[in-house]
């Protein structure tokens, strides 16, 4: 796999629908953006996280049409700027149940990241008032270390299922899980080198805006690094996209 023509295969995929691309990704940050906003004004702290679990599970739906709308246009079929909500309604019931298998699968991972970064803060707050043997601290730390790699690792794994549930409707829940993790078994250092490929035109983005809130203003800032993001989305999605299909013809 090479990691230069998914993206040069990306930008030829973009040609002629780059702008509709951004503007169904526009759409979609409003909706999400409008649902989480009601969440910001709860004063209440248990029933602000309630509501803001609530808009997670409503979002997934409207996550997994975003993905279909991108899928569609990088194999020329004709999407609107408003299907991927249609398309995300349609499928929701299968996509909160591809979700909750995948939660199965990363539930143990969670548990151990959770639990080592406890011990790892009270290891920590420990040789702070009791200045013991830093010991603790170095094991402690070894691992949360190796408790995330483990959760990242396994997550990686269940990247591909909403890629594999637009293109296999007829499979179960347990089978697009499955075939996720056979797809990912010998290419997550590709996925991995595939994100961080992107890394110089985030760092850009994020220096141009730093400097733009340095000598500006922060209003103009967040409206350029909110540009930015935006015109930089759809070079990301397709790239991911041509991932999944370039693994998807090789099985």
């Amino acid at each position: 796999m090479v990691i230069s023509e998914l993206k040069k295969d990306a930008k030829i995929k973009l040609s002629g629908v780059y702008f509709k691309v951004i503007l169904i990704n526009l759409v979609y940050l409003i909706i999400v953006g409008v649902l989480e906003a009601f969440g910001n004004i709860i004063n209440n702290d248990i029933i602000s996280l309630i509501y803001q679990t609530i808009i997670l599970i409503i979002s997934l739906p409207f996550s997994y049409g975003l993905l279909s709308s991108m899928l569609k246009l990088s194999r020329n079929e004709n999407v609107s700027i408003t299907d991927f909500i249609t398309i995300g309604l349609n499928n929701m019931k299968m996509v909160w149940k591809v979700f909750g298998r995948t939660i199965l699968k990363v539930i143990l991972p969670i548990i151990l990241f959770v639990i080592t970064a406890v011990i790892s803060i009270l290891a920590f707050s420990y040789y702070i008032a009791y200045s013991s043997n830093p010991i603790i601290i170095i094991v402690s730390l070894i691992l949360f270390i190796v408790s995330a790699v483990y959760y990242v690792v396994k997550l990686l794994s269940y990247i591909l299922t909403y890629y594999i549930l637009y293109d296999n409707k007829e499979y179960s829940a347990k089978e697009i899980v499955e075939k996720s993790e056979n797809f990912m078994h010998t290419h997550k250092w590709d996925y991995i080198f595939l994100c961080l490929s992107f890394i110089g035109w985030i760092l850009l983005i994020y220096l141009c805006t730093s400097l733009i809130i340095m000598f500006v203003n922060e209003v103009l800032g967040a409206i350029v690094l909110f540009i930015s993001y935006l015109a930089l989305v759809p070079y990301i999605s397709f790239s991911m996209i041509n991932f999944y299909e370039e693994l998807n013809s090789s099985k």
